[in-house]
């Protein structure tokens, strides 16, 4: 009676759990109708692909993505076969100790043919693991449909005794049915292998008789039984091989397609940018960018490697250019988008240089996301984005006094004006005093400029770096090294850098920017053991033969009055409170 109970318990609690997997079955085929529907169709169109192989050749990407994986299983297959190479070995040492040691050959737990079998097994993996012979997936199939019927030979009754047939079967599973389904990503070919095995069962409990000494019904059923379990569970196992393998390789093609997006998009920004680079979540750059450590005028062999963007501007610009690029179109979205900004970018002589930014995010593999910048110097040059990009200048900073590349018959350049007022009143005793010195831009626009000083000419020769030409009253530096006249390497430096520029742009076929570059108490030497303080402007020239040159213009300077001085000093001490010096103001 409690036998009944425990069977009738046992049966209800199976069926509770069969009706709870069914409601949860059914709730989650009716929650995801669509990903059902795309099931149905994949499967459909595999089977149809079946029977109507498709007569083009055509490289679309399932058939990109399915190479890969043949290559991946073939990779796969030579661990598989030197698994079992070890394992064949491994019984037919463990054959050769059992018969050194005196034992009967026959109490052995595998026939003599069944060794002589696995020892051609030990032949064919040898041929296929170490004979140079290029693996192709017709190979690799074949190898697994040899050894397949190899370990089928092992239980036919010439082979495995009817009372050794289980013990056969499991070892067959154990040491080669699951090992070797890296060898084919094939499920089919896997099932078609698996259902032999089961057919040889089947055929031999049923036509062989049954030994009497052995009442092995149960045995048969159970035979049977397992046979089935392992055709199941080898086919499931080689599907899960061949999705997570199919898995691997989509991440595999999306990470080169990235790449070589990546790759597309930085070579067309290079086009008509001056720099691209490459920003990581925290805006630091991935990798050195010599295009902009030229830019900026960092000395050579410095590496810009996981430095900030903004650590180039100025505090009040790089806050605005921080939430610039932090708020920038997501790359969560469905589509991705760029946008434009402008900013200022503050190079290694303190000079800035107005910047058009182009950013796209992406998300890599990592999970982090990244942004691509390309840097286009406008200072001298009409931006690309127009209206469609965000300035980040800060708005409390005024902006510097434009820059007039006009040439007059009298002058090539103008004199640098003064932004200050406030040295207006004490400049204008200056002019008085001496009509060489620099005039500077009235306030009122009903004053004009009455006094233009005399202008000292350098041309300069940034290729061999040496004075080419000087005007009086310093055509001595004629043929002198830039080394012995400007005492700075900044000066040396940019000069270096607008020949790389100018050679950048002819390279590509187009000339060179008109713009004029203004300087402040540049140092140089014009006179021996003296170093003096010139203010004046340079623009780049070509010479004969296509070299570049660069056209230094400045005012003389003349010996100052202890008074003046004076005047000098405290002017500067008033007017450095309001305005740091720059070294050179574009």
């Amino acid at each position: 009676m409690s036998m009944e109970s425990h069977t009738w318990l046992f049966i209800g609690a199976a069926f509770v759990l069969q009706i709870a997997l069914g409601v949860k079955l059914v709730s989650g085929t009716s929650a995801s109708k669509d990903k059902l529907k795309q099931w149905l169709s994949r499967s459909r169109s595999w089977f149809i692909g079946l029977f109507l192989r498709q007569k083009n050749n055509s490289r679309t990407q399932d058939q990109i993505l399915w190479n890969e994986v043949l290559r991946i299983h073939i990779q796969l297959s030579q661990w598989s076969m030197i698994f079992l190479m070890f394992a064949g070995g491994g019984l037919t040492t463990a054959a050769q100790l059992f018969f050194l040691s005196g034992s009967d050959p026959e109490s052995f737990w595998l026939s003599k043919p069944q060794l002589w079998t696995v020892l051609s097994g030990v032949v064919v993996v040898y041929l296929f693991s170490f004979v140079p012979v290029r693996f192709r997936p017709y190979t690799v199939h074949a190898f697994y449909v040899t050894m397949n019927c190899l370990a089928l030979i092992m239980l036919l009754p010439s082979h495995c005794p009817r009372d050794q047939l289980m013990r056969t079967s499991m070892t067959a599973i154990i040491i080669f049915r699951v090992p070797s389904l890296l060898l084919t990503p094939r499920t089919l070919l896997v099932l078609a292998m698996g259902s032999g095995y089961l057919l040889m069962s089947f055929l031999r409990f049923t036509l062989e008789p049954v030994p009497e000494t052995s009442g092995c019904t149960v045995d048969e059923q159970f035979k049977v039984r397992m046979e089935i379990y392992a055709l199941l569970a080898t086919t499931f196992l080689s599907f899960m091989v061949k999705s997570m393998v199919k898995r691997k390789v989509e991440l595999s093609v999306d990470g080169s397609n990235l790449a070589k997006q990546l790759s597309a998009a930085s070579s067309l920004l290079k086009l008509t940018c001056d720099a691209v680079l490459e920003l990581d979540d925290n805006l630091r750059l991935t990798e050195h960018s010599p295009e902009l450590s030229a830019l900026l005028l960092h000395r050579p062999g410095s590496s810009m490697k996981e430095k900030r963007l903004t650590d180039f501007m100025k505090p009040d610009d790089a806050t605005r250019a921080t939430q610039i690029l932090s708020d920038g179109p997501s790359c969560y979205e469905s589509q991705i988008s760029a946008h434009a900004f402008h900013t200022r970018l503050v190079d290694s002589c303190s000079s800035k240089l107005c910047a058009e930014v182009f950013q796209v995010k992406y998300t890599k593999h990592d999970g982090k996301e990244y942004s691509l910048l390309g840097l286009r110097d406008f200072t001298d040059v009409k931006p690309l984005s127009g209206g469609n990009a965000v300035d980040a200048f800060d708005s409390t900073v005024s902006t510097e006094l434009p820059i007039s590349p006009l040439m007059t018959a009298t002058d090539t350049t103008l004199a640098v004006a003064s932004s200050v007022v406030s040295d207006d009143r004490d400049d204008r005793d200056l002019r008085t005093d001496d009509a060489s010195s620099v005039s500077a831009v009235s306030v009122s626009s009903e004053e004009s400029l009455k006094v233009r000083p005399r202008t000292v000419y350098m041309d300069i020769d940034t290729e061999s770096m040496l004075i080419h030409a000087a005007s009086s009253p310093v055509m001595a530096l004629s043929g002198s090294s830039l080394a012995d006249v400007f005492p700075s390497p900044h000066t040396r430096l940019l000069l270096e850098q607008l020949r790389r520029e100018a050679d950048l742009f002819r390279s590509r076929g187009e000339e060179p920017p008109g713009r004029v570059l203004n300087y402040e108490e540049m140092p140089v030497i014009l006179n021996p053991g003296a170093v003096d303080r010139i203010t004046g402007t340079m623009q780049i020239t070509q010479a004969r033969f296509g070299r570049t040159h660069v056209l230094m213009a400045f005012s003389p300077l003349r010996p100052r009055s202890e008074s003046e001085g004076r005047r000098r000093s405290q002017n500067s001490q008033r007017s450095a409170v309001e305005k740091p010096d720059r070294a050179l103001s574009l």
